[in-house]
């Protein structure tokens, strides 16, 4: 009988140590299935929010230029030099600021003649390409803070001698409205997972970390090109407005309830 009984204290210390020493399994939380993780092992809920505003821009830049043709790529190059410093001493004189005033392309290329055409159904002779004339080009980049200067800068440009009017695009400078979209984001992000956390039957809690992406592009007016016609009339420009949007991610804490 003592010899049952010590084996049976035995056993039951070998079974207390097993305990001691065995980790203890993690709490299961209910309902969290169709949720992320962050990479901590957190229980977390992953969302997107986005915000957009209209806002009235406050800068305009106008890319354009000349270009010119002539028998040698010297006298083309000449000529469209002529051309561009007439257009920005015009450009300063309306009291555009030099350093508003930018070259963004300078270039100079040939122009090769057209092959003759060849006789049909007989054998086609190698044509030599000849270069017949050259053509340069120069583009300014100008930015305007005053809009109401946008049309007459056009006007004065296309009269001095700009032949080329590659895009006129408004921006904001303000960062006001590009704050009030990303606030509006978060504000949505936050909404969307109050939605989820309920749906879920869990609570929300902290918020682990956010990532922004995503902005408001300005917006380019139709490229085109100016006729001499165009240039006798005062250029209509009417900046519209421009839509800023926000786009945020953000990861909750959840909790079970």
């Amino acid at each position: 009988m003592k010899r049952n009984l010590a084996i049976l204290t035995a056993a039951l210390a070998l079974a207390s140590c097993s305990t001691k020493n065995t980790p203890a399994a993690p709490p299961v939380t209910q309902g969290l299935t169709a949720t992320d993780t962050a990479p901590s092992g957190v229980p977390s809920l992953l969302v997107n929010g986005e915000g957009r505003v209209t806002a009235r821009p406050d800068r305009a830049q106008i890319v354009l230029g000349a270009v010119a043709q002539a028998p040698t790529a010297a006298e083309a190059q000449n000529q469209v030099s002529a051309l561009t410093r007439r257009v920005i001493d015009e450009l300063k004189r309306l009291g555009i600021p030099e350093q508003r005033i930018q070259t963004v392309d300078l270039s100079v290329s040939p122009i090769y003649s057209q092959d003759e055409p060849q006789p049909r159904g007989g054998p086609q002779q190698p044509q030599e390409q000849r270069t017949v004339a050259f053509r340069a080009s120069n583009r300014i980049q100008v930015q305007l803070d005053d809009l109401a200067r946008v049309g007459p800068a056009v006007d004065v440009a296309i009269r001095a001698g700009a032949n080329q009017l590659e895009s006129l695009s408004f921006e904001l400078a303000d960062p006001g409205p590009r704050r009030a979209a990303l606030r509006l984001a978060i504000t949505d992000a936050r909404e969307t997972a109050q939605a989820m956390a309920a749906a879920l039957g869990v609570r929300l809690g902290e918020v682990i970390d956010v990532v922004e992406a995503g902005g408001g592009p300005p917006i380019p007016l139709e490229r085109g090109g100016f006729t001499e016609q165009a240039a006798l009339a005062s250029t209509p420009v009417q900046p519209g407005e421009i839509d800023v949007r926000a786009r945020v991610t953000i990861r909750f804490r959840i909790y079970g309830r």
